[in-house]
């Protein structure tokens, strides 16, 4: 007699707990649509706008983080080097190359989840335009490694996987058509421990 009000009490937890679990899986699986990827770098345009799709705000939503708007400036995200293979915590990287215009800019290393990393104190994991060492032709040259490095040097979680974020503030190229004409630095893999 209480046999199939157990059974559909237990249907309707499996298919609840499952609804919370897909909704949740489709906010971490995707930032939203529209994004834009030049060359290993991808940003997200819309996301701040009133244009951006429902799962682009239901992940801004869930991540509880004011993101700048588009005539604010623009955040580019990479989880993958020149070859397109992940980045790894074990691993040394150069960033290299020229930062497209922008007023200012940072580069900092996080956690795929855009958490900070935990890095020792006094170990730098961000840098910005005004504290960064340019070559004699303008271009940029940052190491990424969990060792001290000479010149620009980001530390990594050796620890925790992580991913590079360049928040170009006050940019030009917030259209989309300046965006997929962009030259963005590349990533070069070094040594691994």
């Amino acid at each position: 007699m209480l046999r199939i009000p157990f059974l559909v009490g237990t249907a309707l937890i499996i298919m609840f707990l499952g609804g919370i679990y897909s909704a949740q899986w489709a906010l971490d699986a995707t930032r939203g649509f529209g994004g834009l990827q030049v060359n290993n770098w991808v940003a997200y345009p819309q996301i701040q706008t009133k244009d951006a799709d429902p799962y682009a705000r239901a992940h801004r939503a869930n991540d509880g983080k004011i993101l700048l708007g588009r005539a604010e400036g623009l955040v580019f995200r990479a989880q993958v080097d020149q070859n397109e293979e992940p980045l790894l915590r074990g691993c040394d990287y150069t960033l290299m190359g020229r930062v497209p215009p922008a007023l200012f800019w940072t580069l900092r290393t996080v956690h795929p989840e855009n958490e900070p990393l935990n890095i020792a104190p006094g170990r730098p994991s961000t840098i910005n335009a005004q504290k960064v060492l340019r070559n004699q032709d303008g271009n940029i040259e940052i190491k990424l490694s969990q060792n001290p490095q000479s010149g620009n040097w980001l530390a990594v979680d050796p620890n925790s996987d992580f991913e590079l974020q360049l928040t170009l503030i006050d940019t030009p190229i917030s259209n989309v058509s300046g965006i997929r004409a962009l030259e963005m630095p590349v990533i070069v893999k070094g040594d691994c421990a």
